[in-house]
């Protein structure tokens, strides 16, 4: 028999569709594990396609030909984005994944809980819209 289930990608709240906090941690551990095997101590990316997969971030294809967005992961952080106006504002508010770090480089020094997730020491320090 058949499966009737589904296999969409939109979000319902019955079925258990992407995962997209598995995508994004999969994807991140990905790069991690490629630049621990190679000599170099980050990777900073220009291209949108590279930005989006390092942080889940996009913006549109409105501005592929500007340079005008990057990002860096180094052996040491988690993805660190730099963005301008309106797109670090939406990132602000819908891209929460951004605001939490697991790794000591980047975290709260008084935070419990070692290895967990948790706020950056300077939260949203990382982002342009800290900047205004």
């Amino acid at each position: 028999m058949k499966s009737t289930g589904t296999t969409g990608t939109n979000a319902v709240d019955w079925e258990t569709r992407v995962d997209f906090d598995r995508l994004r941690d999969e994807r991140l551990s990905k790069l991690r594990a490629e630049l621990e095997r190679s000599e170099m101590g980050a990777v900073l990316a220009f291209d949108f396609s590279n930005i989006r997969y390092m942080t889940a971030t996009h913006i549109g294809t409105w501005a592929m030909d500007k340079l005008i967005r990057f990002s860096l992961l180094t052996r040491n952080s988690d993805p660190i984005s730099w963005d301008f106006g309106s797109a670090a504002k939406h990132h602000k508010l819908y891209n929460p994944w951004l605001d939490v770090t697991t790794t000591e480089m980047d975290a709260d020094p008084s935070a419990p809980h070692e290895g967990a997730w948790r706020p950056r020491a300077e939260r949203w320090g990382r982002h342009p819209s800290r900047w205004w």
